[in-house]
C-alpha cells in the first residue's frame, strides 16, 4: 500500500477585485475582437465589473455593471453599454438584415436594469422596476449572442428577478410600481414607457411616435370574499386612473371601474357559479392630431359594458400511496425526498359567457381595454391533474431532524373546446 500525503490548496473566501477570463475571436461584421472585463469588490453586498470590448472594425464598446443586495428583500442590477459605432447604414442596401430600416446613428447604447425592494419607512410597501432603453433597433440583435449581450442578461434576469425583458424583437418596455397588500385589498400605483427602437435614426421621427404611455397609473384591487359571512354572495373587482401621454395622437385620462358579483352554489356533487359584471368607464381626453383607429375628442366620453357568466364545474379523484419505507431521521438525510403517495384528480367544466356589444366608435383607442367586443359562448374543457405528496426531512429551530410534507402538481394536461353564437350567426364576409 503505497502511503499519499495530504495536499492542502489555498483558496479565498472572500471576494476579490481583479481582472476576469476574456472573450476573444473574430467574427464578419466586427472582424477581430477581445472583451476584457474587470470586477471590483465594493464590499460584502456590492459589485460592479467593467469591460472594455475591442472591436477592429467598429471601435470600443465601453460597458459597466452593477449589482448591490445590501437586505434580504432588496436585488438591485444595473448595466449600460456605450459604443461610439465606426459603422452606419445611411443606404437600405447595407442594411444587415434586409429589413427597410435605416440606422444613420453612430451613437449606440443600451441601457438596462430591475430592481426589487422595500426602500420606505413602512416595509409592507414594495417596488419593482424594470428599465430598458436602446438606441437603436439593431443594438440587442447585433450583440445578441455576446458575454453581456440580450442572451445572457435575459438569462440572469430570469433566475435572479424571477422576470425578465421582452423579446429583443419588441418594443422596449421600461417600468415601475410600488403596491401594498392587505387581506382582502391591493393598492398600486406606477408608470410604463414603452419605446418604438424603429423611430429616429433616419427613419419615421420620434415627434411621431404614436404609442400611448401610463404616466402614471394608480390601480386598487378588491379580491374575491364574502360580503356577508351569513350569506354566499361574492365581491370583487378593480378600479383604474390612468393618465396616457403620446406625442402624436389622443392624450389623456381613463377612469375604469370593474366589480364582480358571484354566488357560489355548492354541493357533494359539483359547483354552479353565476358571475355578473358592470364595466364602466370614463374619458378626459384631448385630441391633437388622430391616428387610424383612434376617435378620442375632447368632451366627456363614457362607457358601460354588461357582462354575465354561468360555470359549472364537478371533480373525481382517487389517491394512491406507495408502499415504501419512510426516511429515517438522520443528520445524514437532511434535505432528502421521497414521493409517499399521488393524487389523480379529473375536472370537467363547462361555461357560458355573455357580454353584449355596445357603442364604442368616439372612444379613443389607448389599449385593448378600450375596444371589448361582444361574446356569446360557451366553453367545455376536461383537466387530468396529478399531484404529487413528498415527504422530507428537514431540520426543526433546536436543529433536530423532524419529518415534513409537501405537494406538488406533477402534470396537468387539459383539452378546451367551445362553441361562439357570434360567429355561428356572422353573414358578412363568409367567403373570406
Amino acid at each position: 500500500i503505497a502511503y499519499t500525503p495530504d495536499l492542502v490548496i489555498p483558496a479565498k473566501r472572500d471576494w476579490q477585485s481583479g481582472f476576469l477570463v476574456p472573450h476573444a475571436g473574430q467574427d464578419r461584421r466586427k472582424s477581430f475582437y477581445w472583451n476584457q472585463p474587470y470586477f471590483w469588490a465594493i464590499d460584502d453586498s456590492r459589485d460592479m465589473t467593467l469591460n472594455a470590448y475591442i472591436m477592429t472594425d467598429r471601435g470600443v464598446m465601453m460597458g459597466a455593471e452593477y449589482r448591490s443586495k445590501q437586505e434580504w428583500d432588496e436585488n438591485l442590477w444595473l448595466r449600460a453599454d456605450y459604443l461610439h459605432d465606426s459603422v452606419t447604414w445611411d443606404k437600405r442596401s447595407d442594411n444587415y438584415f434586409n429589413q427597410n430600416y435605416l440606422r444613420t446613428n453612430s451613437d449606440r447604447f443600451w441601457l438596462r436594469g430591475m430592481y426589487n425592494g422595500t426602500p420606505l419607512p413602512d416595509r409592507n410597501w414594495k417596488v419593482k422596476a424594470n428599465l430598458d432603453y436602446v438606441s437603436d433597433a439593431y443594438f440587442l440583435r447585433e450583440f445578441k449572442n455576446d458575454p453581456q449581450g440580450f442572451d445572457s442578461t435575459r438569462d440572469y434576469l430570469k433566475d435572479s428577478f424571477g422576470r425578465t425583458l421582452a423579446p429583443w424583437s419588441s418594443n422596449r418596455v421600461s417600468e415601475g410600481v410600488i403596491y401594498r397588500d392587505w387581506e382582502r385589498f391591493t393598492v398600486s400605483a406606477g408608470m410604463r414607457y414603452e419605446q418604438n427602437p424603429f423611430l429616429d435614426n433616419g427613419n419615421v421621427p420620434r415627434s411621431k411616435d404614436t404609442l400611448a404611455q401610463k404616466l402614471p397609473d394608480i390601480n386598487m384591487y378588491l379580491h374575491k370574499g364574502r360580503i356577508w359571512s351569513e350569506l354566499p354572495i361574492e365581491a370583487e373587482g378593480e378600479a383604474q386612473a390612468v393618465y396616457f401621454y403620446r406625442r402624436e395622437g389622443t392624450k389623456g385620462m381613463r377612469y375604469d371601474l370593474n366589480p364582480k358579483i358571484s354566488i357560489p352554489l355548492r354541493n357533494d356533487y359539483g359547483s354552479l357559479i353565476p358571475q355578473a359584471t358592470l364595466r364602466g368607464s370614463l374619458y378626459q381626453t384631448g385630441a391633437e392630431g388622430r391616428i387610424l383607429g383612434d376617435t378620442g375628442n375632447s368632451s366627456d366620453d363614457s362607457r358601460f359594458s354588461p357582462e354575465v357568466s354561468l360555470a359549472a364545474f364537478t371533480e373525481v379523484a382517487r389517491n394512491y400511496t406507495f408502499d415504501s419505507a419512510p426516511i429515517a431521521l438522520s443528520e445524514k438525510n437532511v434535505g432528502q425526498r421521497r414521493w409517499s403517495g399521488m393524487r389523480h384528480s379529473i375536472q370537467p367544466r363547462v361555461s357560458y359567457v355573455k357580454r353584449w356589444d355596445v357603442d364604442q366608435d368616439d372612444l379613443p383607442y389607448f389599449d385593448t381595454i378600450d375596444r371589448l367586443p361582444p361574446r356569446d359562448e360557451v366553453v367545455y374543457s376536461l383537466t387530468n391533474l396529478l399531484t404529487v405528496r413528498r415527504e422530507s426531512v428537514r431540520l426543526d429551530k433546536n436543529n433536530k431532524p423532524v419529518a415534513g410534507e409537501d405537494y406538488i402538481d406533477f402534470l396537468r394536461f387539459k383539452l378546451e373546446s367551445g362553441y361562439d353564437f357570434d360567429e355561428a350567426r356572422r353573414t358578412w364576409k363568409r367567403d373570406a
